[in-house]
């Protein structure tokens, strides 16, 4: 088990991510990994802000207010960093706020709400003042942040079409509905479709691959996911040789799968989101990470001996567990695996980590997917692809008795037969 840990730690080793924040305002002062973790984590920093405050941000928490402060001249930064640190001491999720204030400003723009109806000042938007004002409105339940307080969906429900036909395309039911979604990363619209919830640390596995090789674009040194990296990688880690093209829906049914399985047998792990799989190294000859490193860590610490293969198998058994529980439920197969309407018809412009959509193409080409949606027919294509690499009926998305008792799964045959929910090649 130590040489396993000496080995992720050096696969893992890499320089730090470029900080978003101006410098002079906000400088990274180094890494800010979790008590007794040796490895660099993606996203989580130390920062020091210009009046002196040592702060930790991570991850899209960073970004809730970003946007409306750096596009407020002469707005401090710092306002950035502290609308996080507020948004954590009120326990508000920042992936609903962000919407909220998105909302709130497209809102505001079309006409739609005052000042008076609001309590809030608009022509504060991006300052401090009007960050407080909104948080403290909502975590009290005060005035308009009794309504915002309940989520932006409800606040749909109550305030009708109107409130809603000004929600962007990431308001969901929990966390973000567009973030690398399938008009840029085509497998994603599988993971979306197929999943309950924003699948992140799914997504994951696409949106840092392709933003490392974005970085590579834009300054070499930054990082060594060159184009043969990234087709290098993309071949071990899904199991395609096509599944590196994001212009083709070839190979991106089983991409998706082995991005499932191997996300289910993570999360089972307790391996972090924000360091697994180690799909690059800095520090390898070919720049390729180990996709065995989980299973011979389990292997490790069980005495059970298991390669990739049988781990992934692990996260299966899970994901058709949670399918089945979740038709038990009232899920309709093929019906509610279904993508948001925005994918087929708003091209997509920008995307966090890769502004300018571009991914990469034959050879050395850069291609560029600004302006692209999802095609319909290549949804379809993908979806029934899935079913049948799941051992599914690929016509209906219905699981098939063999495949689940194969998983060892002969229980939840019997719970779905009950409901008609489990495919019957008699009928």
């Amino acid at each position: 088990m130590k040489r396993l840990n000496k080995l992720a730690v050096q696969l893992n080793k890499r320089d730090p991510l470029m900080a978003p924040y101006p410098e002079e305002q906000v400088r990274r002062t180094g890494k800010s990994s979790c008590y007794q973790c040796g490895l660099d984590c993606k996203y989580r920093n130390a920062f020091r802000t210009e009046s002196g405050k040592d702060v930790v941000r991570k991850c899209q928490a960073m970004f809730v207010y970003f946007p409306w402060v750096m596009g407020r001249p002469g707005e401090s930064a710092e306002t950035a960093v502290d609308a996080t640190g507020i948004c954590n001491d009120l326990s508000i999720c920042t992936m609903e706020m962000y919407n909220i204030i998105q909302w709130l400003d497209a809102c505001y723009k079309a006409g739609y709400l005052t000042d008076k109806e609001t309590g809030l000042e608009i022509a504060k938007l991006g300052t401090r003042p009007f960050f407080e004002s909104l948080a403290n409105m909502i975590a009290r339940r005060e005035g308009f942040g009794d309504i915002l307080a309940a989520g932006l969906l409800r606040v749909g429900e109550k305030l009708g079409s109107e409130a809603r036909s000004h929600f962007a395309n990431e308001v969901s039911g929990v966390g973000d509905g567009a973030n690398y979604s399938a008009r840029e990363y085509l497998m994603n619209g599988l993971l979306y479709a197929l999943e309950p919830r924003q699948p992140i640390a799914m997504l994951h596995e696409i949106s840092w691959l392709t933003g490392l090789w974005v970085m590579h674009q834009s300054n070499p040194e930054s990082s060594p996911v060159t184009s043969a990296v990234f087709r290098a990688v993309a071949a071990k880690f899904w199991g395609n040789e096509q599944a590196w093209d994001l212009n083709t829906h070839a190979g991106k049914a089983e991409a998706a799968a082995k991005i499932i399985d191997r996300t289910y047998a993570k999360d089972s792990l307790l391996l972090c989101d924000s360091a697994w799989p180690i799909m690059v190294s800095w520090n390898t000859p070919d720049h390729v990470g180990d996709a065995t490193l989980e299973s011979r860590i389990y292997s490790a610490v069980t005495g059970r001996k298991t390669d990739e293969a049988g781990l992934h198998q692990y996260g299966e058994r899970i994901f058709n567990l949670q399918r089945g529980v979740l038709l038990r439920e009232g899920r309709r197969p093929k019906t509610d695996d279904v993508l948001k309407e925005f994918n087929f018809t708003d091209p997509v412009e920008t995307v966090f980590m890769n502004p300018d959509v571009i991914v990469p193409g034959p050879g050395e080409e850069v291609v560029s997917r600004k302006g692209k949606t999802l095609d319909r027919d290549v949804f379809e294509t993908m979806r029934k692809e899935f079913y049948a690499l799941r051992g599914w009926d690929a016509e209906s998305g219905l699981q098939k008795a063999e495949t689940l008792e194969g998983l060892g799964l002969a229980d939840l045959v019997q719970d779905l037969k009950k409901i008609d929910m489990i495919f019957d090649a008699t009928c």
